[in-house]
């Protein structure tokens, strides 16, 4: 009997100190939440819609520049501005979904590098070349590259450009090779996500666990890698100086640098989106099965309240600031600039909490490599 009690005390103090040891953390959902169907609200109602919209806005896209490649005016022209400005917030909607069908052909570097090699880019169309296949040409095509080529002077100016005897024709095929590309890179990810294509859906909504080769986890490393490196760095610290080796302002680094009002409405877009697919919310904001959903499941806390709660806060705080900075954001980096560092400030904040509180609540391992020591 005495070792009986011995053995019931040790068993309590062992209890005892996993409990209180902020080291060991229950990450064990309630049995009432099932992964499953969060990957399924995911995929079914967020992700294959956006794509889908996605590659219809670029369809549209792709038709303007072929009626502006029959018959250059400025009312086509008009026509391709209006098809791009749709089709790249579009694209702010599937940005972040660089796992599956996306990474393996590197949608997000085929789609929106930026700044554009405008020499490069002359170059090729000097020479009459449409080969902008390779890792090298990145920086030539995709959204920044249209931005350049329809949008870098007056509609008069780029029409003459177009009808220009000795280039035209260069620029034209050039044009239209680049949209092309956008759009069959689209098609290829859409294909691959449907169940009457490559069925990656089905892969998706199967990978049901929490390690690094889940679905969980691929989607949680992309989400917080996107706004480590496209959202806080891409589309504002690199421009605005706070995440560049010259920790001085680059007006000619922002996103849509020749459609310049448009720089914040993207970040906007993207920021908005990454809120909706957190939340679990469709392109028509009815609310499905989202993270936060799992969050609250596993009881996850921060400070005095809620994880979930500190994250939403957090989305409101960053989105508050982008919208205080005025624009042209590539003016703004001259003239408002502490507006823009405070949007940085509140991005790496939200950064800090899908980087490490919800990969600490939910088991999930941050397995992408940085250098920032964030």
């Amino acid at each position: 009997m005495r070792h009986l009690l011995v053995l019931v005390f040790i068993m309590a103090v062992t209890l005892s100190c996993k409990k209180d040891d902020p080291e060991v953390a229950d990450i064990q959902p309630t049995a009432a939440f099932n992964i499953e169907n969060l990957l399924t609200n995911w995929s079914t109602s967020i992700i294959i819609p956006s794509y889908e919209q996605y590659q219809t806005n670029v369809l549209e896209l792709q038709k303007a520049a072929s009626q502006f490649k029959a018959s250059p005016s400025e009312i086509n022209l008009t026509n391709v501005r209006s098809a791009w400005l749709s089709a790249y917030m579009a694209w702010q909607k599937v940005a972040m979904y660089e796992f599956g069908p996306a990474a393996d052909i590197t949608l997000r570097s085929e789609t929106n590098i930026y700044p554009t090699d405008t020499a490069e880019l002359k170059d090729l169309i000097k020479q009459g070349s449409i080969n902008i296949n390779g890792a090298n040409k990145l920086d030539v095509k995709g959204f920044p590259a249209l931005d350049c080529l329809i949008n870098s002077g007056s509609a008069t100016k780029i029409v003459g450009r177009y009808t220009d005897s000795i280039l035209g024709t260069n620029r034209l095929n050039y044009l239209e090779e680049v949209v092309n590309q956008i759009a069959n890179n689209a098609e290829s990810v859409n294909i691959k996500w449907s169940s009457n294509g490559g069925n990656y859906v089905n892969q998706f909504n199967g990978a049901n666990g929490t390690d690094a080769g889940s679905s969980l986890g691929q989607v949680i490393n992309a989400l917080t890698q996107h706004i480590e490196r496209h959202l806080r760095d891409g589309k504002l610290g690199i421009p605005n100086g706070n995440r560049n080796f010259s920790g001085t302002s680059l007006p000619g680094h922002v996103e849509a640098l020749y459609y310049g009002n448009t720089s914040i409405e993207l970040a906007l877009e993207n920021l908005n989106a990454i809120e909706a697919f957190y939340n679990g919310s469709n392109n028509d904001g009815v609310e499905g099965i989202g993270l936060d959903d799992y969050l609250i499941s596993l009881g996850a806390e921060y400070n005095e309240g809620t994880l979930n709660d500190a994250i939403k806060a957090q989305f409101a705080a960053c989105r508050n600031k982008l919208n205080a900075i005025p624009k042209p954001l590539k003016e703004s980096l001259t003239s408002n600039k502490a507006n823009i560092d405070e949007a940085v400030k509140e991005l790496q904040r939200l950064i800090i909490l899908f980087k490490a509180d919800i990969p600490s609540a939910t088991g999930v391992l941050i397995t992408y490599q940085d250098n920032d020591g964030d």
